[in-house]
């Protein structure tokens, strides 16, 4: 292997490396910003009910102040202003498929039904 190769080879491996750091810590983020939110309006004596509560505005906070600093921690290329963009739609995308699947029934929605 040449070094020319050798060299290819090694940033194709940090290519992949970086690309699975920030797809599982957007799955993560999501996941624990929706539990939040859940645990938020729980200790409001609220019930986690209905559509996601969250903001793009809000998912681009996180990724600026907790994905990115994670990724700096981990010695990875910074992320271009494209890439951020599509870290905070999936970010949203993952807390807004979590809420949902975690949805809960407001008991006043079902006596309303009855």
């Amino acid at each position: 292997m040449t070094d020319q190769e050798a060299q290819t080879s090694r940033q194709r491996a940090e290519a992949t490396r970086r690309q699975a750091f920030l797809d599982q810590s957007v799955a993560g983020l999501g996941h624990g910003w929706a539990d939040h939110m859940r645990e938020e309006l729980r200790r409001e004596g609220r019930v986690a009910s209905g559509g996601w509560p969250g903001t793009m505005r809000e998912a681009r906070t996180r990724v600026e102040r907790l994905l990115l600093p994670a990724l700096a921690r981990e010695h990875l290329p910074e992320t271009t202003s494209d890439e951020r963009l599509a870290l905070t739609r999936g970010l949203y995308a993952a807390a807004r498929r979590h809420w949902l699947e975690q949805c809960e029934t407001d008991p006043e929605e079902e006596e309303a039904d009855d």
